[in-house]
């Protein structure tokens, strides 16, 4: 039997080589119509603007220019931070592109041009990229205090440079209520489709819409806590986003002195305080700093114990921490005065207060790990009086301020160098700011090591008398460069940048 196969077999190949062998050269190729599409090219368009684009088809044998000889489609396919269902628009199926209002969300656009030949039916295409703007698009979001209510300015980023914008949701046509004092401004990717911006003022903690800063009830940060008891108008002190735009995690201290964390991807929203410590039952009052990351939980400083204490990721009670050996972790004995982490370098630093020691501030480094890296007294007069901390993203530098003059001290040398004095101007906030897509903007690669310094001017008049100065920080303990500076908008009380 096995020989009857292979003999059926053999004869088949053999037919099907000598099919292949006769059919050699009988083929007759007629050239068809070739299409090109031109006429495209990037193009920036604001949203709610008319846009129109007329393709120029080129056919390799039709000559006639007339269009009726093809059917169209326009296809927009939006990135991937747009939720699946929003990521595909037709757009029309004429020959000319004609949108007398774009209605695309706010993102970059590949807009495909498909053309079909009606006499062949065959289908060429050509793309170009359509990015959808808005005059809030992107820029430095500034907290400014007018007459002790906040407003929210803008340096819109367009073009290569920035544009003010005073009061910028007012300017979109946002029906935003009035606010109380300023607090905080944050910016951060709340979901992966979805940026997230907060107002914290006296009277609310809001988001606004992250594309025209449209506002509604429901954006109160109590429509974003669930599992306990939410105080009525509950309002926070404090919230520090993460820096991935996948995770998505947030950690916010209330008025209550409570903290309360947020982990999309664990699906752990805020409700409950976290800040209890393992075995006990009631909550301990936590500074308003944190030292965080995406992955490995955060530190937090308990004010009444003066101790630091860990908080793991998905974890609903805070957590000791080793004893160290510098400094010991759960008896610090002094007061946090400031407290930031740096992506970087992955270490913490801490400003601690000891008013009745002879040396009054020190600096503690260490690892969410709980490894120590540093422990020594700041050796400069007056720290203690410094409003504002910020420390350098690379290089060993503590910024700190004396009134209207900003120093410069360096951790390894110990010593303090004046680098800024701003004379009747009074500085109203200062720091580095921590762009999470540093990595693939050029733009913000060359402005994340800016040291920002807002002050206010008492010769300009009230809601036009903040200003921005950022500066170039050299190492070895060179002098400052001015790197930009503005002018013209609120009081400036916080500032964070909206990214893109």
């Amino acid at each position: 039997m096995k020989y009857i196969k292979f003999y059926i077999i053999t004869m088949l190949a053999s037919g099907i080589l000598y099919s292949c062998h006769k059919d050699l050269g009988n083929y007759d190729y007629t050239p068809i119509n070739e299409i090109t599409i031109a006429g495209f090219k990037d193009t920036t368009v604001l949203l709610g603007d008319p846009f129109k684009l007329t393709p120029n088809i080129i056919g390799t044998i039709d000559k006639s220019g007339d269009t009726t000889k093809y059917t169209y489609k326009w296809t927009a396919i939006g990135p991937s931070s747009l939720l699946i269902a929003d990521r595909v628009k037709e757009l029309g199926t004429g020959y000319t592109l004609n949108l007398p209002r774009v209605s695309l969300p706010a993102a970059p656009w590949t807009v495909y041009l498909f053309v079909t030949d009606k006499a062949t039916g065959v289908t060429w295409k050509n793309s170009f990229l359509l990015t959808v703007s808005t005059s809030v698009f992107e820029g430095y979001l500034l907290l400014t205090d007018v007459n002790g209510k906040a407003r929210l300015d803008m340096l819109s980023y367009r073009n290569g440079g920035f544009v003010l914008m005073k009061d910028a949701p007012a300017q979109v046509g946002s029906a935003l209520p009035a606010q109380g004092k300023p607090i905080q401004v944050v910016s951060y990717s709340y979901e992966p489709a979805t940026w997230g911006i907060y107002l914290l003022t006296e009277t609310q903690t809001t988001r606004i819409h992250p594309d025209n800063f449209s506002w509604q009830f429901t954006y109160n940060i109590a429509y974003e806590m669930s599992g306990g008891a939410v105080p009525a108008n509950f309002k926070a002190k404090f919230l520090k986003g993460g820096t991935s735009s996948s995770l998505n995690t947030a950690w916010m201290v209330g008025e209550d002195d409570n903290l309360y964390y947020y982990l999309r991807f664990n699906q752990i929203r805020m409700g409950v305080p976290v800040n209890i410590e393992a075995g006990e039952a009631n909550p301990f009052p936590v500074a308003p700093y944190m030292a965080t990351s995406n992955t490995s939980g955060a530190i937090m400083f308990d004010k009444n114990k003066k101790r630091f204490m860990k908080l793991d990721n998905s974890a609903t009670r805070a957590t000791r921490m080793n004893n160290g050996t510098l400094f010991d972790h759960n008896n610090v004995k002094g007061d946090l005065r400031f407290m930031e982490n740096l992506y970087q370098s992955n270490n913490i630093y801490a400003v601690l207060h000891y008013p009745d020691s002879v040396n009054k501030i020190y600096i503690a480094r260490f690892a969410l790990s709980g490894a120590q890296s540093y422990y020594a007294p700041v050796l400069a007069p007056g720290v203690e009086q410094a409003d504002f901390y910020t420390f350098h993203p690379d290089l060993p530098y503590l910024f700190y301020n004396i009134g209207s003059k900003v120093y410069e001290y360096d951790l390894s040398l110990k010593t303090s160098k004046l680098m800024i004095d701003f004379g009747t101007k009074k500085i109203t906030c200062m720091k580095f700011h921590e762009f999470i897509f540093r990595g693939s903007r050029p733009n913000y690669g060359q402005w994340y090591d800016k040291l920002m310094v807002a002050v206010e001017n008492p010769e300009k008049p009230v809601g036009e008398n903040g200003e921005l100065h950022l500066y170039t920080v050299p190492p070895v303990n060179g002098d400052l460069t001015l790197y930009q500076s503005y002018n013209g908008f609120g009081r400036v009380k916080d500032f964070t940048y909206r990214e893109r």
